[in-house]
């Protein structure tokens, strides 16, 4: 009921653009200033991490958790994220957003590039000179073997991913 409320509010300062991704202000009554400046313009900036924030009522929203309140009428539960499809962090049209569950969201991560290997899901093992391929499911990590190749342990890789993380996988190769 609270979600309602504040959407509702909401929803009265901006406007979501469901193709473009893109809020924009609304003209306020009695406002002349603001409605000079800000009416009909695009509200929001790009935070440190690539977001698009949007301060309202004085509280800063996430722009894609906005998005996903404005058209399910309720935010997301603590359990759950909204997901770029396309990994463009302030790409919040409609289409690109997904709500799913933080193992989920974890799937759809690119390889951190730490070690010698550019591979998700690849990494060297200096004591047997091969390439180690594991997958993590729900907190748990599966083996998929050791490779002489670091490109075998990254096929290898992707075809777990789309076996166990369906569209959440990210894959090494498209």
């Amino acid at each position: 009921m609270k979600d309602t409320k504040l959407i509702a509010q909401l929803k009265t300062l901006i406007s979501y653009n469901t193709i473009t991704g893109i809020f924009t202000f609304k003209e306020r009554p009695n406002a002349k200033g603001f409605n000079t400046r800000f009416a009909h313009k695009k509200a929001g900036r790009i935070n440190d991490a690539g977001y698009e924030v949007i301060s309202l009522l004085g509280k800063s929203y996430l722009s894609h958790r906005l998005a996903y309140a404005f058209m399910a009428g309720r935010f997301p539960t603590k359990n759950y994220v909204i997901d770029h499809k396309n990994h463009m962090r302030c790409d919040n049209r409609w289409a690109n957003l997904r709500k799913c569950n933080r193992s989920e969201n974890a799937c759809s991560t690119f390889s951190k590039g730490r070690g010698r290997s550019y591979f998700k899901g690849v990494s060297f093992c200096k004591e047997t000179g091969l390439w180690l391929s594991r997958l993590t499911k729900n907190g748990k990590i599966m083996f998929l073997g050791r490779y002489k190749h670091s490109l075998d342990a990254a096929i290898a890789y992707d075809g777990a991913a789309n076996l166990y993380h369906g569209q959440f996988a990210t894959l090494n190769f498209s």
